[in-house]
């Protein structure tokens, strides 16, 4: 059964969600107080306690928050692994894309490598589910542990060129991985 969420513990992490994505596009985490968070929320201190042990656990709310709302999204029913792994390559770079700047924002600074691991995380478990829900079906070239390690830090390295190259490049990139994905 599920539980019903209190729509007052909604807003409050939808609002305090909202003002750490507004700060983080001007200055990295680091840079930022609980008190700014708070204040922009239009929220006590108190309270954020109540939700969250300290900003970097409402940053990995948020990340998880993204990856159940936009990446993995609709995807169970998909069983073909390629066309998983493709939609997934899609998925990322428009997520990408849509947090540019916040992304911008953050690349010289350790939360960065704090986003980038519960990024990769995220990823490596979506590919790693979706094989071994699959493996009965499709023969696999390795460990689904293995393969979704590949995947994931590969996906990572061509998402970061594509952010360090521009945007324009973006399409030739996932077309060229979608190409890569349909050869193996």
């Amino acid at each position: 059964m599920n539980k019903k969420i209190d729509r007052r513990i909604i807003k409050t992490n939808e609002s305090l969600t909202s003002s750490l994505l507004s700060l983080m596009e001007n200055r990295p985490i680091e840079d930022i107080t609980i008190n700014e968070i708070c204040d922009l929320a239009k929220t006590r201190r108190a309270t954020f306690y109540q939700h969250f042990k300290d900003k970097y656990d409402l940053l990995t709310y948020i990340i998880n928050k993204i990856r159940l709302d936009y990446l993995v999204q609709g995807l169970n029913e998909i069983v073909d692994i390629k066309q998983f792994c493709t939609i997934l390559v899609e998925r990322s770079f428009k997520l990408f894309s849509r947090y540019r700047k916040l992304i911008k924002s953050s690349t010289s600074s350790p939360s960065f490598y704090l986003m980038e691991d519960i990024f990769t995380k995220e990823i490596m478990s979506a590919v790693k589910t979706k094989i071994d829900e699959t493996k009965n079906f499709f023969s696999y070239p390795g460990s689904s542990i293995f393969l979704s390690n590949v995947f994931a830090g590969a996906l990572m390295q061509v998402l970061k060129y594509s952010f360090k190259n521009g945007k324009e490049k973006e399409e030739e990139i996932i077309k060229e991985l979608s190409l890569f994905l349909s050869r193996l």
